[in-house]
Parts: structure tokens; sequence; C-alpha cells
């Protein structure tokens, strides 16, 4: 989360904004929000446990990544609530 804080105000003072989606963007061309925007809850129902995150792991090795990204994506949920 600090990350994506991080990127949010890197985003802010680079003044990229999209103004499609009304939001800041990162380099790589993703939103990114503050952490006070951020809905916890929805981040929340997709954590699993540490043991189902390590059985995963070892037998995915691009679970890792993959779970990163629908981790991002439930943090951003707040834009696409807000689009609809």
């Amino acid at each position: 989360m600090d990350d994506m804080q991080e990127e949010y105000e890197i985003a802010v003072s680079s003044k990229r904004w999209d103004k499609k989606r009304e939001c800041y963007f990162n380099r790589e061309g993703e939103p990114v929000v503050p952490k006070k925007d951020i809905i916890f809850d929805d981040v929340l129902l997709i954590i699993p446990s540490r043991a189902e995150y390590n059985r995963n792991v070892l037998k995915d090795d691009r679970y890792a990544k993959r779970h990163e990204k629908e981790i991002r994506y439930a943090m951003l949920s707040c834009l696409r609530k807000r689009d609809e």
C-alpha cells in the first residue's frame, strides 16, 4: 500500500492526470489512488491465509505476481465504483 501511495504522490507531482478516467496514473499508464480512497473491505476479501498463499506459490511460480495484480485491482475498485 505504501508503494501505491508513493506512486500516487509521484503521479501528482508529475501532473499525470487522465481526463477520461478522472484519475492520476503512473509511468506504466495504470491508475493510482491515494491511500484514503482505497476500499479496504474489497482488498481483504481477496487476501488468502498465509498457508493458502504459500501453498499456491509452491504450485505456481507466477502466482505471487498474478495475486499482486489482483490486489492492485481491488485497491482501485473505488475508481470503478465511482464510474458506475
